[in-house]
């Protein structure tokens, strides 16, 4: 049979492939997973079905065994195994995953189809597309493992529909977290080019099972669905397992107090392997530099690395017998790193949900871990959503945060200005969406202006004014506006020069609200005076030396 792409195939039948050399053999184990087990025996009846699996399963092998790779023996139906055949595209994975996971999902598929007469292949955006099509056309593969707005781009504008008429088996990986990403549209346009859901077998994973997860499955899956539960009434979950603590402070200690907790962790565990994860990619950087700059080797990992540096960052950290990464949220679902000792999480995540996903990077597989959460004292709030879950506060000693303090004061001026600013335009995003702070624009530029003098600047990082516009901040005082990029700091810039504004990097006093008014109104009062006439920047005028009220 002539395939779409120019590629010749025969239909055939897995099954005696599969009966031939078993998967467990390959694995050694994965049956001892609930969710695996579970999966096997609702696929081998060609069911469909949705799966709820504790977080800290590895999904990869199970999503990619769902369509049955076993025999099961007491079945007559005809078995999900015949159904899987080496046709093209007899399987089609739907993953949210990140380039980092959608890595590690293909080489799972790998794994489980080395035996077999089947082929696995990934595709995913941030890719060429043509190169996509020129693997198609050397061999399309049974198996596809696509994001959803590829996926697309092949379906509506390329030869992919018409290849899809072979699927068999339509699997959807960590639905609750597609779905919180938006791609319900997405979904509802693929479906319109996929055979309907009355031919094909459809098998959804999810962690969690919101409203709009049951949705899904109605709207994908066939009426006689099997809901496959591996967690239970009775049963702990992932964050129920894992020793977990808290920490509010002052934000001019969360870095000092993060180092200390890192190194009282690796003092007690020789193996250590620790995750810190931030609340964004430019914050993830700064404390990388920060760190590695007092001598503490990180493994960083966040979006604005390439592709290359992230996959080869993840191999480092998943191989090594002991290390740090400091992450951002790409590596919080989907990617299983092994033996993870401790997760920690600086910043207030965006929901319970996140917090628990994080949480489930370590206690993997069976193994004890730790996770502690590292707010700044206007987070607190947060706590409040995790009341089921045995958080306990934990109390750092003042003496070991100051010795901390002290290193990495020292350790500051090393940070380049460029990665101080993005760091601080990055905290002005992020808190500007954070609707549990209940902060006016102009408080969250005074709490931005603050973080930037624990950081060592001088005066507020210069910032676009497109940027500003796009953040809904136009007109907001105390912003360092400036007009073109080149205005900006580069990563080589110098540092400021000293006694130019605040020396130290962490623990300023924290005046009342009265004396940050002050302040700022004599330095714009000086500066007025200074140029003959009112003050047309509006950055310089609102000092980022105290730390304001809260």
């Amino acid at each position: 049979m002539k395939g779409l792409f120019g590629w010749s195939f025969k239909p055939r039948s897995c099954f005696a492939a599969f009966e031939s050399r078993s998967l467990l053999t390959l694995l050694r184990g994965p049956s001892q997973v609930p969710v695996y087990r579970s999966a096997r025996q609702s696929a081998v009846l060609v069911r469909n079905f949705t799966a709820a699996a504790e977080s800290t399963a590895p999904p990869t092998q199970a999503e990619t065994m769902a369509p049955g790779h076993s025999k099961h023996p007491a079945s007559t139906s005809k078995t999900t195994l015949e159904n899987l055949t080496d046709q093209p595209f007899s399987q089609l994975q739907i993953s949210p995953a990140t380039k980092q996971a959608i890595a590690q999902i293909e080489a799972e598929a790998q794994q489980l189809i080395k035996f077999h007469n089947l082929s696995a292949q990934v595709v995913f955006g941030g890719t060429n597309i043509n190169a996509d099509v020129r693997r198609f056309k050397q061999n399309m593969p049974s198996i596809l493992i696509a994001t959803p707005g590829r996926l697309n781009d092949h379906l509506q504008n390329g030869k992919l529909a018409e290849a899809m008429r072979h699927l068999r088996v339509l699997v959807f990986d960590e639905a609750d977290r597609l779905l919180d990403m938006g791609f319900r549209r997405d979904i509802d346009i693929m479906m319109k080019h996929l055979p309907s859901k009355e031919t094909r077998q459809t098998v959804l994973f999810s962690a969690t099972f919101p409203r709009e997860t049951n949705e899904l499955c109605k709207y994908a899956l066939r009426q006689d669905l099997v809901f496959v539960d591996t967690i239970g009434e009775d049963s702990e979950q992932t964050a129920n397992r894992v020793s977990q603590s808290s920490v509010v402070l002052p934000l001019a200690q969360q870095m000092p107090a993060l180092y200390q907790i890192i190194s009282d962790h690796k003092a007690v565990e020789p193996s250590h392997k620790i995750m810190v994860f931030f609340t964004t990619a430019n914050q993830t950087a700064f404390a990388s530099a920060l760190f590695e700059a007092a001598g503490q080797p990180i493994m960083e990992m966040h979006s604005r690395k390439s592709q290359a540096q992230r996959t080869k960052t993840a191999d480092r950290f998943r191989n090594a017998r002991e290390g740090i990464m400091f992450s951002s949220d790409v590596s919080a679902r989907g990617v299983d790193y092994p033996d993870v000792t401790l997760v920690v999480q600086v910043g207030v995540p965006s929901e319970k949900a996140q917090y628990v996903h994080r949480v489930g990077r370590t206690a993997r597989a069976g193994k004890s871990g730790s996770a502690v959460l590292l707010l700044a004292d206007f987070e607190a709030y947060f706590i409040r959503q995790l009341t089921d879950l045995p958080v306990k506060p934990m109390q750092l000693a003042p003496e070991a945060i100051a010795a901390s303090q002290q290193r990495l004061d020292s350790s500051m001026p090393r940070v380049s200005e460029s990665t101080k600013g993005k760091a601080y335009q990055a905290f002005l995003g992020f808190y500007k969406g954070q609707r549990g702070l209940k902060w006016s624009s102009a408080q969250l530029v005074e709490q931005a202006n603050y973080y930037a003098s624990i950081m060592g600047c001088p005066e507020p990082p210069a910032i676009l004014a497109k940027t500003v516009g796009m953040m809904g901040l136009k007109g907001t005082p105390g912003l360092n506006i400036v007009k073109g990029k080149q205005q900006l700091p580069g990563p080589d810039s110098p540092r400021p020069a000293q006694g130019r504004g605040n020396s130290q990097a962490f623990g300023q006093s924290r005046p009342s609200a009265g004396a940050v008014q002050s302040e700022r109104g004599s330095q714009l009062d000086q500066r007025r005076g200074g140029r003959g006439g009112a003050s047309r920047s509006k950055g310089r005028r609102s000092g980022a030396q105290r730390r304001p009220q809260q």
